[in-house]
């Protein structure tokens, strides 16, 4: 029973009137007990005022001692006060402590920092008289029991009061280490050692003073809560409690005088209500009766209502108990099992599905789930007999347990085929573009409005060597911090739907030199971020500064050809001039003669004339030079003029030997050495046949490799004199032709970039670093010829060229 209230006989209070019924009227009463039971139902039971008064008596009198609670409270009003004071003291205490602390602990750290200011100079210097006096001044303070320095990790010097021992370190003591800087740099380290004895007195003496106070203020405190509590609280709670054990025997009519608005004054009014109230209970009886009665009927049209629900739902819907025995289900599982509600209801799986194992596996999968406790989801399939196509369920399974201690597992199943489908579209569209995406040449990748990066093409690994689980959701500044500088453009692009396009940029991978188009393309259709497109153009870039350089070689090459027939025109007339005036001395000339006779000579002794002073020597040295230069201009004229007719039939060997001849006039050659006493050793095949080429671009590449060659071997320390082996021989389909030095060779790293647009071993502003290059694209290129070298550092240096013969 959970309490119980008293009314008369009849059902209804007697009218409370002033004073009291006598004893005899009150003991021939007869009472009703309504005991309230744990279910909610109440149950009535007749009693006496006999009885009634001794189960009322029994059941509280001898707990009410009012002189137990006077000391409770006395205890309380006098405990609570005390141990507030004693907290805050001890909180008091703990923060003055922790102050003299950091007190005594900064007077340390500024002694320290002090102190180390004054010795840097000294210790610097070694002044150990400076030091010693000023560690000394110190060492006088209060506190201060031992200074040490030191000079690195050795003791320098030391200097300890005399009241430094053992038995003082007991009574406690603080030290710090702190370092000795001159000009920036750390010379030595200073150690201080302070007492704490004077602490320790100061916070005795401050508990001390606390504890008087403590009990000063809870003595006077005391004293006045005492006598509140005496007219406040323990008389009112006496008249109080005499009331209460009349009205507990049965006597309804016991007055209460008490008038006060405070809780004991709240608590005569409530004990008043309290008396009034016992007889609404039997009145409330009836109407809690016709309220189950509307309750029970609103439940029932709930539940219908319910019902009605569930069976509108159109995904499955079921609750089964441990033992797999459906408990609810609704229309649409019941069309599922090819049953009806009513009939699966109660029905175990067993009894509806014929597929035991799939029968099985379902509940074993429901008791694992009841017994964890834990909610799961299914993903199951099956194939539909009508379509021959699958049907995508997703189930999830609930665990229950009810409150009469039954398990089970509420479970909803959703078709979810057409979701199935849709996500498989999906996958195969995303497959697709994303192999559009990585076949393309160019890194791409995706920014967000945060410029994180959200998609990265494989392109993009393979430019950056980043890959895709490393860059997506990272900053694109972070992923790739040479993209910083264009993070204020790219924002900009967003933010205007404008495209930016920075052409040929340059920047580094490893020790190579790289230029890339950086396209940005604004996210359109409401999306906020930007695509990113790069393309490494070095190649095309290389390719564009060949082009120019080819053109300033044929820009020269033209002002050369122009050159040598200026230069011809007068270097004509020399060498024509010079044989009129030999065949005019050398007799035979009619008009020679006659000149000579008139003068009073003859022919003879002119000629003599001319030989005695060496004048014909001289005119033969000047035609012969003449004859020379004559072939030097006809040289450059074939090395630089421009092949209207495009290729022709021409004789290797013919080339290569022009080239040679070219190469010991260059000036530039002639500067750094005499290309004339390298030592040359032709070693031709006597059938070579007719190469199809352009003869000029054949010689320049002769004449780059020549060159080279020769400007290394100039270079080298080696004893033995400079040399070139030239070989010309036909083999299969090509023409080959070998050049070989006997320079000092190539690294393997030198060998592997000979032939690189800008390459060159030489210093700055000596070589361009194109030569070679040009050279291979015109062998492999123009002729579709091949060009390797051989080569080992001190072995010299094989250049191999094969062009195809037709």
């Amino acid at each position: 029973m959970n309490g119980f209230s008293i009314i008369n006989g009849c059902g209804k209070l007697p009218f409370i009137r002033e004073g009291h019924e006598d004893d005899t009227v009150a003991e021939e009463r007869d009472y009703f007990a309504v005991h309230v039971l744990t279910d909610g139902r109440k149950k009535i039971e007749k009693l006496n005022f006999k009885t009634t008064h001794n189960r009322l008596k029994s059941s509280g009198g001898k707990n009410l001692g009012l002189s137990n609670l006077s000391v409770q409270l006395s205890l309380i009003a006098l405990g609570i006060p005390t141990l507030v004071l004693v907290l805050f003291e001890i909180h008091t205490i703990r923060l003055q402590t922790v102050g003299f602390q950091n007190e005594l602990d900064l007077f340390l750290r500024n002694e320290a920092v002090q102190l180390s200011t004054s010795l840097s100079s000294s210790l610097f210097s070694l002044d150990d008289q400076t030091i010693e006096m000023i560690c000394k001044a110190a060492l006088a303070k209060p506190r201060i029991l031992k200074i040490t320095v030191r000079d690195g990790s050795r003791e320098y010097l030391r200097f300890e009061d005399e009241s430094y021992s053992p038995e003082y370190i007991e009574k406690g003591i603080r030290r710090i280490e702190y370092p000795i800087v001159y000009r920036y740099k750390e010379i030595g380290e200073i150690e201080i050692v302070v007492t704490t004895v004077f602490l320790a007195e100061r916070i005795k003496k401050m508990k001390t003073n606390s504890l008087y106070q403590v009990m000063a203020v809870n003595l006077i405190l005391g004293l006045v809560l005492f006598a509140v509590l005496i007219v406040k609280f323990i008389k009112p709670l006496r008249e109080l409690k005499q009331s209460s054990e009349k009205i507990a025997a049965g006597d309804l009519y016991q007055p209460i005088t008490i008038r006060r608005n405070d809780e004991i004054g709240a608590l005569a009014d409530n004990l008043t209500l309290m008396r009034d109230a016992v007889k609404d209970q039997v009145e409330s009886l009836q109407a809690e009766v016709e309220r189950h009665h509307q309750t029970a009927m609103a439940l029932e049209k709930s539940e219908s209502f319910l019902r009605l629900i569930i069976d509108l739902i159109p995904h499955m819907i079921f609750v089964k108990n441990f033992e797999g025995r459906f408990l609810v289900v609704n229309q649409a599982m019941a069309d599922s099992l090819e049953s009806t509600v009513e009939a699966a209801t109660g029905k175990s799986h067993f009894d509806l599905i014929s597929d035991t194992d799939h029968v099985t596996g379902e509940l074993r999968d429901d008791r694992q789930v009841i017994q964890s406790r834990q909610t799961k989801s299914v993903l199951s399939k099956s194939l539909e007999p009508s379509s021959n196509r699958f049907q995508w369920f997703s189930t999830k399974k609930v665990p229950f347990k009810a409150p009469d201690g039954d398990e089970g597992i509420i479970g909803v199943t959703i078709d979810i085929s057409e979701l199935k489908q849709t996500e498989q579209a999906l996958q195969e569209t995303k497959q697709y573009i994303d192999n559009i995406i990585n076949s393309m040449p160019s890194a791409l990748f995706s920014l967000d409005n945060n410029s994180a990066i959200v998609l990265w093409n494989r392109k993009a690994e393979e430019l950056y060597g980043i890959k895709t689980a490393q860059a997506v959701s990272n900053p694109v500044e972070t992923v790739l911090p040479q993209m910083l500088p264009y993070v204020e453009k790219i924002a900009e692009a967003v933010e205007n739907q404008t495209q930016h396009y920075f052409p040929k940029q340059f920047r580094y991978i490893g020790q190579r030199g790289v230029f890339e188009d950086i396209t940005v393309y604004p996210l359109t259709a409401g999306v906020k971020g930007a695509v990113i497109r790069v393309d490494d153009v070095t190649e095309h870039v290389r390719m564009e500064e060949m082009v120019i350089q080819s053109e300033k070689m044929l820009s020269v090459g033209g002002l050369a050809a122009g050159m040598a027939h200026e230069i011809n025109n007068p270097l004509a007339g020399m060498i024509q001039n010079t044989q009129v005036v030999l065949q005019r001395i050398r007799g035979g000339v009619p008009a020679s003669v006659r000149a000579a006779e008139e003068e009073g000579m003859t022919m003879g002794q002119v000629e003599r004339f001319m030989e005695k002073r060496g004048i014909l020597l001289q005119l033969e040295l000047i035609r012969e030079a003449g004859s020379r230069a004559t072939e030097i201009v006809r040289n450059m004229l074939s090395f630089s003029r421009k092949e209207v007719s495009g290729r022709i039939k021409e004789d290797i060997v013919r080339v290569m030997d022009k080239t040679i001849e070219l190469a010991k006039s260059d000036y530039n050659l002639k500067k750094q050495y005499d290309f004339k006493k390298i030592k040359i050793v032709k070693e031709y095949d006597s059938k070579i046949p007719m190469v199809d080429c352009e003869p000029s671009k054949i010689q320049q590449v002769f004449f780059n490799i020549l060159k080279n060659s020769a400007e290394a071997m100039q270079e080298n320390d080696a004893t033995q004199p400079p040399q070139f082996i030239i070989r010309i021989f036909h083999r299969a389909s090509y023409a080959c032709i070998e050049i070989e030095d006997n320079g000092p060779g190539m690294t393997e790293d030198v060998k592997k970039r000979i032939f690189e647009p800008f390459f060159t071993t030489k210093s700055v502003g000596e070589g361009t670093g194109l030569g070679l290059s040009v050279s291979y694209f015109i062998i492999a290129d123009h002729h579709k010829g091949k060009m390797n070298v051989l080569s080992e550092p001190g072995k010299g240096t094989i250049f191999v060229i094969q062009l195809p013969i037709s």
